[in-house]
């Protein structure tokens, strides 16, 4: 069997509301020669029972069955798996324009980079999608594409279902364990090991707005503590990158970057909780690990400003409750 093309790793659990038209839109692409890797991370419905129906009518289609780990987990599997030059993902409830592949592998080849980002439309769960014939933009190549990540410059980078990949770097890049949260850090580090990234405006991926799915069943103090936990990581690797002579023309934009963490540290572990008027002993163990980043950052972070300077002298003394209206 000849080696595919594109690999596409679709992560899965519990929607199989919405995998037979997930699965149909990669079946029917106008472009062939890929492979389908499906990792079913132990979903309690009949997702799976929908994985083996397709198995059975196209041999493009491979499984991965899993108990259930995450989706880092699984779409690490799936990325062990990929035989592909070049790799997409999907996920289990999100769709693909039929001429998908064709589009996002024909830019990658002429373009000759290491990632290739491009649109997608977000959509209603029920909502029947009409699929316009793609006429090609053109692409732009972004230069220095990690320095505009950092200064915030290009938003829909974040994203990890929106873009085609040369295998090698994902390969060598695994998924860290956040959810939600999992994609900016493994964005954050793919970008700095690439040279060449290129984005055209063709909406490939429909992305749906699935009422049931974690991002909109999980806590609030979830989010919060997932939020602080990939920005603490992605701090780790700033810190690493500014005491490196590798990264010493990019020390004030990463020196800036990692300010900018500081303050979304800041607002998740500090100022979130206490508008929410969560729970005391929440406030006081966010207190603790505040103080721990900055230990572990301070050489590199500026003074906050005087308003939150203060929120954080209120909390030392154990003011909890002026801190609380000090938010407001």
């Amino acid at each position: 069997m000849s080696k595919p093309a594109i690999s596409i790793i679709i992560p899965i659990y519990n929607v199989e509301k919405f995998l037979p038209q997930t699965l149909s839109s990669v079946q029917n692409q106008t472009f062939t020669n890929f492979e389908a890797i499906c990792v079913n991370d132990g979903s309690p419905d009949n997702s799976l029972d929908i994985i083996k129906q397709f198995m059975k009518n196209d041999s493009r289609f491979k499984l991965i069955d899993q108990p259930n780990s995450g989706v880092s987990v699984a779409r690490n599997a799936g990325i062990r798996m990929a035989a592909g030059n070049y790799i997409m993902f999907l996920d289990g409830d999100d769709y693909l324009h039929p001429q998908a592949m064709e589009f996002a592998y024909n830019t990658i080849e002429k373009s000759n980079v290491d990632i290739c980002n491009f649109g997608y439309e977000e959509v209603n769960e029920d909502e029947k999608t009409e699929f316009p014939l793609l006429i090609p933009y053109d692409y732009r190549i972004l230069p220095d594409v990690f320095l505009k990540y950092l200064k915030r410059e290009f938003s829909p980078v974040v994203m990890v279902w929106n873009k085609i990949y040369k295998a090698k770097f994902v390969k060598q890049t695994p998924f860290k364990p956040y959810h939600p949260g999992e994609d900016d850090v493994w964005t954050f580090e793919i970008l700095a090991k690439i040279k060449k990234f290129a984005t055209f405006e063709n909406k490939l991926v429909y992305y749906v707005q699935n009422s049931k799915s974690v991002m909109h069943r999980i806590s609030e103090e979830r989010l919060i503590s997932n939020y602080v936990a990939y920005t603490c990581e992605i701090s780790a690797s700033t810190k690493q990158m500014i005491e490196s002579e590798k990264y010493a023309d990019l020390r004030d934009n990463l020196i800036h970057f990692l300010n900018d963490c500081h303050r979304e540290v800041f607002k998740n572990l500090i100022l979130k909780p206490l508008k929410l008027k969560m729970d005391i002993n929440i406030i006081k163990n966010n207190f603790t690990k505040y103080q721990q980043y900055i230990n572990l950052h301070q050489e590199y972070l500026k003074p906050l400003k005087f308003k939150r300077r203060l929120t954080i002298w209120l909390l030392r003394q154990k003011y909890y409750t002026l801190a609380q209206l000090l938010t407001k």
